[in-house]
């Protein structure tokens, strides 16, 4: 006989009695459902669905004795040898079991009572894993709560949004404090990060690769911009009358920015991190550089 024809636990049991059951509808055809029944339907198994997860992961998380009895790595690969899933959601499945059992006991409740599925409580362990380190853990409990109370209302995607700014519907003078912490921390790594570097091609021009704050990318594209929108008889055009593509014209004025004007020398301002700005032009021949947050330059 098998496990299940044998069940001595409780949750053993109601496995058994759940798979008994579904084998009773399994020729059940729902065409012939009056319309109320089939919308009470589909929310019923919606949050069954979400209680049968809850079992599973609550099963997961005490699970590593079965794992250590045939040697394999964890619980996952356990799972991934004898369910034949894909291994990766085995992996998120058991890094939510853990945090949901040794941490988040409200998201595991609320997954319990079929009032937050498996996506919603996925965002909200990782929007409370985002938070600060040092936050206090009433403020913490606080804010699980809140985004469990929300699960009724929004869907995963609102719930991460939601979960960005928790802290300002909880308690928006820590948020303030953690936001400004947050700013000093990207300043630092923008100090960090900042790299212009230039390298002759051979050909008559140089390839300028800038790793640069964000706020610079931004000043640099809408001054960029600004040189670089079309206009009657500014070499903006090829020979055949239309308009240079708009890299070519980006990088001509990039020249045109960073050359002498009018008696007057051009300035780029460092003081944000960009992912990346990278501009083949003619070599550069007279760049002024200030990091307001560096130093001048």
């Amino acid at each position: 006989m098998t496990a299940l024809q044998q069940p001595q636990h409780p949750v053993l049991e109601a496995v058994a009695a759940i798979t008994t059951r579904l084998e009773q509808v399994a020729e059940a055809n729902p065409t012939f459902m009056a319309t109320s029944e089939k919308a009470a339907t589909l929310v019923e198994i919606a949050r069954a669905k979400a209680r049968l997860v809850e079992l599973e992961l609550r099963v997961i998380a005490a699970a590593d004795d079965v794992a250590a009895e045939s040697a394999a790595r964890d619980v996952a690969a356990w799972l991934h040898h004898h369910t034949h899933q894909r291994p990766e959601d085995l992996r998120a499945d058991l890094r939510l079991a853990r945090a949901l059992y040794r941490t988040y006991h409200l998201v595991a409740a609320a997954m319990r009572a079929g009032v937050c599925n498996p996506a919603q409580a996925t965002v909200i362990v990782a929007a409370l894993d985002d938070l600060p380190a040092d936050l206090d853990p009433e403020i913490k409990t606080r804010a699980e709560g809140a985004l469990v109370g929300y699960a009724t209302e929004l869907d995963p995607t609102q719930l991460r949004r939601l979960g960005r700014r928790i802290l300002d519907v909880i308690a928006p003078e820590i948020a303030e404090a953690e936001e400004a912490k947050r700013l000093a921390a990207e300043e630092a790594h923008a100090r960090k990060k900042t790299r212009l570097t230039m390298r002759r091609l051979g050909d008559g021009t140089t390839r300028v690769t800038a790793v640069v704050p964000d706020a610079t990318a931004d000043r640099l594209a809408t001054n960029l911009e600004a040189f670089a929108s079309p206009r009657r008889d500014d070499g903006t055009r090829t020979e055949t009358g239309d308009y240079l593509p708009y890299d070519r014209r980006l990088g001509r004025a990039f020249c045109q920015g960073t050359s002498a004007s009018r008696g007057e020398r051009r300035t780029v301002l460092i003081d944000r991190l960009a992912s990346g700005v990278r501009l083949t032009a003619p070599a550069i021949l007279c760049i002024e550089a200030t990091d307001q947050s560096l130093g001048a330059s």
